[in-house]
């Protein structure tokens, strides 16, 4: 009696654990999400690797690496990170007591709404968008990283003690941004979608990938 007591608990607790957690074969599917001009598409394989393209303006990128599902976590990783790339150049005698930030891309035409956000000890001091004209203020006061990002370009990370100045002007390059290289990057698993926390927590209105109908 005791042995078959046994193996129902053991049954029970194996039907639980099958009903809060996901397989790699249940997880096999093509994901997508579609914001107003841009789009992104995640594959997750059977082998546990992925495939991930996206499509912003007139830019488009994709990279692949390798995922793993805890209960109804799914974490991806990217095999081949993006290297950063721009360029800079600095003017002005470090007087201020602000920094003038001009983003603009390789044309030499000014990006809005790119995101700059200052930091000290890995936290966040400030945050602002350029104008439409490319431009932003950010107080120096403290303040140690300069992080530059916008849609379809590579990011864009500047040590303050190395270009101390008034000014700072940032030729961003096309490439993956911080949002399409994945290191360690969580994704909540709802039925039929997919809840990018990273995009949730930076506050972007569309940060539900959504599988495709079978």
């Amino acid at each position: 009696m005791g042995i078959r007591r046994r193996n129902i608990l053991c049954i029970i607790f194996l039907l639980n654990l099958l009903g809060c957690s996901y397989t790699y074969k249940s997880l096999t599917r093509i994901y997508t999400l579609t914001e107003k001009r841009s789009a992104s598409r995640l594959h997750l394989h059977r082998d546990g690797t992925f495939d991930f393209s996206w499509e912003r303006y007139d830019h488009g990128g994709s990279n692949s690496g390798v995922y793993h599902v805890h209960k109804k976590t799914l974490t991806l990783n990217t095999l081949q990170f993006s290297k950063s790339k721009f360029d800079i150049w600095t003017s002005g005698a470090d007087l201020r007591d602000s920094v003038i930030l001009h983003v603009i891309d390789e044309k030499r035409q000014p990006i809005q709404q790119a995101r700059c956000i200052s930091l000290s000890d890995n936290e966040e001091v400030e945050r602002k968008e350029t104008s439409v004209s490319g431009y932003c203020s950010i107080g120096k006061s403290g303040i140690q990283e300069l992080q530059i990002s916008y849609v379809g370009h590579s990011p864009v990370n500047i040590n303050t003690n190395e270009f101390p100045a008034d000014s700072i002007t940032i030729f961003m390059k096309p490439g993956n941004s911080m949002l399409d290289d994945f290191k360690e990057r969580k994704f909540e698993i709802d039925e039929n979608q997919l809840i990018d926390q990273l995009r949730k927590e930076m506050g972007f209105r569309h940060y539900h990938f959504s599988k495709i109908a079978e």
